[in-house]
């Protein structure tokens, strides 16, 4: 590790991984040079490694507004609408949470309020089918909350509500 200075800028030079790195900074200040060897030292030690950042995970609001943005763009027009609609009372109870916090508790009490209000069950799959579509690119454990044992598909709590209001 070592920061030197040639023709007017400082150049860094290290060993990593049997090989010679040697780059200039193109920079008059000495500091910025150390800083610059050290974060590409650390950016090839977290490539060898195969380690990457986290994305940033956005409010459900704005990765369904983006995921109905590119379904239109690459969809039959009709496909885009649907699954505008279909989110559309989704982003009104999930819009302010971050995707990765909506649970499949969330998601099961959202399935129920909405039958109780007299939604159709197939409009209840379709919008539940919506949420885990929209949400599976930017966190895949939503997916699998959604496929858990813990959610109740909408047809069996549509079932258990109709026997409910026939008791009563």
């Amino acid at each position: 590790m070592s920061v030197y200075k040639r023709r007017g800028a400082y150049w860094y030079e290290f060993a990593f991984a049997g090989s010679r790195i040697r780059e200039s900074t193109k920079t008059n200040s000495k500091r910025l040079a150390e800083e610059a060897e050290r974060k590409r030292r650390r950016d090839l030690e977290l490539g060898i490694n195969r380690i990457t950042k986290p994305k940033e995970i956005p409010l459900f609001k704005i990765a369904a507004e983006r995921f109905i943005q590119e379904k239109r763009a690459r969809r039959a027009r009709n496909t885009g609408e649907l699954y505008k609609y279909a989110l559309k009372p989704l982003i009104k109870v999930f819009g302010t949470k971050l995707v990765c916090d909506i649970s499949p508790a969330d998601i099961c009490a959202y399935q129920t309020r909405r039958l109780t209000t007299g939604v159709s069950a197939r409009t209840v799959n379709i919008e539940a089918g919506a949420l885990r579509t929209a949400s599976t690119p930017i966190v895949s454990g939503v997916r699998l909350a959604m496929r858990s044992k813990c959610c109740v598909s909408a047809r069996m709590l549509a079932a258990r509500w109709t026997t409910k209001m026939r008791e009563n």
